[in-house]
């Protein structure tokens, strides 16, 4: 899911589940009479919304937030689109909206070296800049990972997408809430799988001997069969109880071989569905001793949550989690 579009995607869910309880949320518009829509975020607020937001203070009636991830370019033609959505905008909506009730906000997860470059920006304090030489009105470019305020409010759902070793640092953090979000965590996973879980990894080296004492249990809780292994001793000597059966009516030795390949394949087959399933027991242990909701860890391990009741329930009564 690292690609442009699915950051586009997480960052219009993320303000949606942020201003949604006190603003009207727009992830989509449409230019014109035309059937074509333009991919911003547009905050209306009919009363003031001051006290909801922690770096938004500036915001206005209509608030455009313009979203451009690490993995967006940003050049000339950003320059252009940036002019035509203001334009469009006040176009479209001149009976309600005006500049003096306008704000546009670029939201950049790093720095646009072209803007940068280019222009003059003016600091208004750490990673929110403001420039009036790019539209007819005041533009702000707010930089994610140079924000150095608490994690708060708007901010939080914001640095979902940092970068760098500012990303590592906020993961490691939520990890570590006790009031986590679990629309924060599963975009973090969907967009950082591989940092997520290393970090995950690292923070729960210390429960490996509960995970091989809870292992042991979900041998009895439906998962006897639980290596690669075992899988394939199993499988070849089913195949080899076909093939000899086979073997009867087509001849014993074309029966034998058939059936030790069938039994090799389906052992291999059945041995990487165990591993695949013990790899994500062992993350839902992980999770849950990082405070994480059933919901959230059944979402990202694929075990259905009255599983993980039934299982986490049996741990807890032979005092498994720390």
């Amino acid at each position: 899911m690292k690609k442009s579009k699915g950051f586009d995607e997480a960052f219009k869910d993320a303000m949606k589940t942020y201003f949604e309880s006190f603003a009207i949320v727009k992830t989509e518009y449409e230019i014109h009479r035309l059937p074509r829509k333009i991919d911003i975020v547009i905050i209306e607020a009919d009363t003031p919304i001051t006290e909801n937001v922690a770096i938004f203070t500036y915001f206005k009636k209509y608030n455009i937030l313009d979203f451009k991830s690490e993995l967006d370019y940003f050049g000339v033609e950003s320059l252009y689109k940036i002019g035509y959505y203001m334009y469009a905008l006040l176009l479209r909506e001149k009976k309600e909206i005006d500049k003096d009730s306008l704000t546009y906000t670029l939201v950049c997860s790093k720095r646009p070296t072209y803007l940068f470059s280019n222009y003059h920006l003016e600091e208004m304090e750490a990673g929110l800049y403001s420039t009036k030489d790019i539209g007819i009105i005041e533009v702000k470019i707010l930089i994610i990972e140079e924000i150095q305020r608490e994690l708060e409010k708007e901010i939080r759902y914001l640095k979902i997408f940092t970068r760098g070793e500012d990303r590592l640092k906020f993961i490691e953090g939520e990890l570590s809430r006790e009031n986590k979000e679990d629309v924060i965590l599963e975009w973090l996973t969907l967009l950082y799988e591989e940092e997520v879980m290393q970090i995950t990894k690292r923070k729960t080296r210390g429960y490996f001997e509960l995970e091989a004492k809870a292992e042991k249990l979900a041998e009895n809780f439906g998962l006897k069969d639980k290596f690669i292994s075992q899988g394939l001793s199993q499988g070849i000597s089913q195949g080899l109880s076909q093939g000899i059966s086979q073997g009867l009516s087509q001849g014993l030795s074309q029966g034998l071989s058939q059936g030790l390949n069938q039994g090799i394949k389906q052992g291999l087959n059945r041995g990487k569905q165990i591993a695949k399933r013990k790899e994500r027991i062992r993350m839902a242990i992980r999770l849950k001793n990082e405070g994480m909701t059933l919901d959230f860890i059944s979402k990202i391990t694929d075990l259905k949550v009255q599983w993980l009741e039934k299982f986490f329930r049996k741990i807890e009564n032979r005092d498994l989690l720390i």
